[in-house]
């Protein structure tokens, strides 16, 4: 038998450390993670965040409510009874996140230059977790501040907006519009209609929104290019909405469509009828006021344009410093070259109307030196603008008041506050809907190394009046 060869001492101390070292390589590997940097900005608490705010004099600003109250609001309305009604969209970018999420479970970056929407799987998971809310407001004990939520819906499509009407409450939520109502007055509803149903459930942030009343009495809606078929129990046969405005009676017996249409959330009317729409570029476009029934009367007649930009401002004065992701995508020469190709207001990190929404033509007279101006919001800037509104010949101008030429009618350091939407309320002053979280824009905009890095739903679960 032949003796048993003896190992060299010396090879185990060769083969442990290799083997150790491929150990090490696999766990790395297997816990592979993306580094969060630590220059993000920090949300503010409620009362922090309403110190933050520059205001014109003679204007002071108050928390009316604040998360876990609302969370993520789009939009509030008051009914007849003086009650305080707020809309909220859960699941805003969480395609997004979902899709990076996976994707940095490879540990690497994608630095390929493009612009691109989540994975198909992504998006589905996403769109069975977003959902809208609608809550009455409540405050028991008379100081102003909310302080009590009843929820009257939590299981509608996501929500952009609400109006009250015909004793309720009606909701813009895509592809419905749905009415709540109270009957017996206990704060709770319990009527639930479906008014009409059809409309597209494109983009979550490009759905028809924003419900207004017009004095023609009749409730308007921004359409935001999403059309459909559109049917409703009440209404005579089926409607094909393209992707102009739209109308609707209170009690869903009728829609009718309306010449010029918004592309952001929101419209807002002077107190003579004349109408504003908004797109992400510019404070305010006019609506030429032509009946879409005379547009249609002779679909083969040239007409005018129907909606036209008001202003020549495209410059902002925001106070809040520019998300890093914005710097370090204007930074990035590749991704610059690419998005200046559409504007310079693309490209750049901070400076000019991104995001343009939520007009508002202030009708009251509470608010001093107010009256009859157009106020908009940019929620990427952190800023309300103001305008003042000229005629100029059959048309309305806008144009930026001296004396506000460097800076804006108010505007917020806190990097979180994000206005999409402002109201009128019953005495006279102004609700702002701050849809309060890190990043506001579409997840698609930011390059995908960016997405990995900072996330794209952080304050998710916050939200302010």
């Amino acid at each position: 038998m032949k003796p048993i060869r003896k190992i060299p001492s010396f090879l185990p101390l060769l083969i442990y450390p290799f083997t150790l070292l491929t150990l090490l390589l696999w766990a790395s590997e297997l816990n592979a993670q993306i580094s969060h940097p630590d220059d993000a900005p920090k949300a503010m608490s409620p009362e922090e965040s309403v110190k933050a705010f520059a205001l014109p004099p003679g204007i002071k600003i108050k928390l009316l409510a604040s998360e876990p109250l609302v969370v993520q609001p789009t939009g509030v309305c008051w009914d007849e009874w003086g009650r305080l009604f707020v809309s909220e969209l859960h699941g805003y970018n969480l395609d997004g996140q979902y899709d990076i999420e996976e994707l940095n479970k490879t540990g690497k970056l994608d630095m390929k230059v493009r612009r691109i929407q989540a994975s198909e799987e992504s998006k589905k998971e996403a769109e069975e977790k977003t959902y809208g809310v609608v809550k009455l407001l409540l405050d028991t004990d008379g100081d102003g501040v909310m302080d009590k939520a009843e929820v009257w819906a939590d299981d509608l499509p996501a929500c952009y907006g609400l109006v009250a009407g015909n004793g309720g409450i009606i909701v813009a939520c895509s592809p419905d519009i749905v009415f709540l109502k109270d009957t017996n007055h206990d704060n709770r509803p319990d009527v639930r209609e479906v008014l009409f149903t059809g409309f597209g459930t494109g983009v979550l942030d490009r759905r028809f929104n924003s419900p207004i009343w017009g004095i023609d009495d009749w409730i308007y809606f921004s359409n935001c290019a999403q059309g459909g078929r559109i049917t409703g129990p009440h209404m005579k046969g089926a409607l094909q909405v393209p992707s102009t405005d739209f109308r609707i009676r209170a009690d869903g017996s009728a829609m009718e469509l309306v010449s010029g249409g918004s592309q952001t959330m929101g419209m807002a009317f002077t107190s003579g009828g004349d109408r504003f729409v908004t797109n992400t570029t510019h404070p305010g476009l006019f609506v030429t006021p032509i009946d879409w029934r005379y547009l249609m009367r002779n679909p083969d007649a040239a007409a005018p344009r129907l909606v036209e930009t008001a202003s020549d401002e495209t410059k902002v004065f925001q106070l809040a410093k520019p998300h890093p992701w914005r710097t370090k995508r204007e930074n990035n020469a590749e991704y610059y070259a690419m998005y200046k190709k559409f504007s310079v207001s693309d490209a750049a990190a901070s400076g000019y109307f991104t995001s343009t929404c939520g007009p508002l033509v202030y009708r009251d007279s509470i608010l001093p030196g107010l009256q009859g101006d157009y106020l908009a919001c940019d929620p990427a800037q952190s800023l309300v603008h103001r305008a003042k509104i000229v005629r100029d010949g059959t048309r309305l101008r806008l144009r930026r008041g001296e004396d506000e030429k460097q800076s804006e009618f108010f505007a917020s350091s806190d990097g979180w506050f994000h206005p999409i939407a402002l109201a009128h309320t019953p005495t006279g002053k102004i609700v702002i809907s701050d849809f309060y979280r890190e990043i506001i824009e579409d997840y698609s905009a930011i390059p995908r190394y960016l997405q990995q890095q900072y996330g794209v739903v952080n304050g998710h679960d916050r939200g302010r009046l």
